[in-house]
């Protein structure tokens, strides 16, 4: 009879073949119910395996404050659901690259703020391989200063009816430099797929930059995919109209980009975490 230890190897083998051997893994069984919080406050690598068996649910906190490097593989049973949250405030470079599988009829919902970095990356990849897979990602990144920080998000559909949604936001101020990378691949077979990719952004001066590109690529005839893209100022009408009504330009335009990222960090269900995520991004307002 193998060991529980034995067992737990059999199963994550393939994907510890990815990462070191001193990876953390969470498992959650069928039908069960989880909730985990991850903090990384020091300087380290961290690599993490998850497996949610079907008709479970996880609710998974990561909350990175020191330079990192993280590697996440997340693979979801039939059925199951996943509310992925990242909050990652560091001036330091953080790399943090995220792996997801879904298979049939599972659901993800991923909200990811970035506030701050020099050179971080933080990459998602989901792989939608069963029927009726869903993928929903959120994503806000505000850089100050001379900060710099890539956002990737890459969402295959590898079968028919499937949906993702991606929308992601970006705020730079005086010389930060953002990126988005965004790309939905739709192979042959994924007949009948819903794909869309948005990604809004918001210079607040003329030496910052955010580029951003997302890409489709589709191979099937039966789809629903659309992507776009802005970059631009805050608006001036906007601003005007505020301004008549008695506030001051600070405050007017305070308020703006308040309602610009809020609706970013509404999208994270739990309240304690939220209201986290809510200083950290008034706190990086402050700076912009």
């Amino acid at each position: 009879m193998r060991t529980a230890e034995e067992w737990l190897r059999s199963r994550v083998g393939e994907l510890l073949t990815d990462m070191e051997e001193d990876a953390v893994v969470v498992y959650v069984p069928e039908k069960e119910s989880y909730s985990y919080y991850f903090r990384a406050n020091e300087t380290a690598v961290y690599n993490t395996i998850v497996i949610v068996e079907a008709g479970a649910r996880l609710e998974l906190y990561y909350e990175i404050t020191q330079m990192s490097m993280n590697r996440r593989h997340i693979v979801l049973g039939e059925g199951s659901e996943l509310r992925l949250n990242d909050l990652i405030v560091c001036e330091k470079s953080v790399d943090m690259t995220t792996r997801l599988t879904a298979n049939a009829h599972s659901k993800i919902k991923n909200v990811a703020v970035l506030l701050g970095g020099n050179q971080s990356a933080v990459d998602y990849r989901t792989d939608l391989v069963g029927e009726g897979a869903e993928n929903e990602q959120w994503g806000l990144v505000m850089l100050s200063g001379s900060e710099q920080a890539k956002f990737v998000v890459a969402v295959n559909h590898r079968v028919a009816g499937c949906r993702s949604n991606e929308l992601v936001k970006g705020v730079a101020s005086a010389s930060a430099h953002g990126e988005f990378n965004g790309m939905v691949f739709v192979v042959p077979d994924a007949q009948a797929t819903e794909a869309l990719q948005e990604s809004r952004n918001l210079l607040l001066g003329d030496d910052c930059r955010f580029i951003t590109s997302p890409q489709l690529e589709i191979y099937a005839d039966d789809v629903k995919c659309s992507h776009g893209a802005t970059v631009g100022q805050m608006e001036d009408n906007a601003l005007f109209y505020m301004r008549q009504r008695g506030l001051d330009e600070p405050t007017a335009r305070r308020l703006q980009l308040t309602g610009f990222v809020g609706d970013i960090v509404q999208k994270i269900d739990n309240e304690e975490f939220r209201e986290l995520a809510n200083r950290a991004v008034e706190e990086k307002l402050g700076e912009m």
